[in-house]
């Protein structure tokens, strides 16, 4: 699944870089298995697990990051 940083940040306050970002879904158990930049933004390539279908938007994806980071 590809999703933008831009398109995230739409849905959740980020204050980390795409790569710090990448990280943090690492942890979450998304698996990063590439990033593009792209003038401003970044694409990610995301593996999502079949355990995890809530996570297959990217309105899913955001609620995850706001739940590790404490931010709306």
């Amino acid at each position: 699944m590809k999703v933008n940083y831009n398109w995230l940040s739409e849905w959740v306050d980020i204050d980390l870089e795409p790569h710090d970002l990448a990280d943090t879904l690492d942890h979450l158990g998304i698996e990063v298995e590439d990033i593009k930049t792209t003038g401003d933004d970044a694409i990610f390539t995301l593996e999502i697990t079949p355990n995890r279908p809530d996570l297959l938007n990217v309105q899913g994806i955001a609620r995850e990051i706001a739940a590790k980071t404490d931010k709306k």
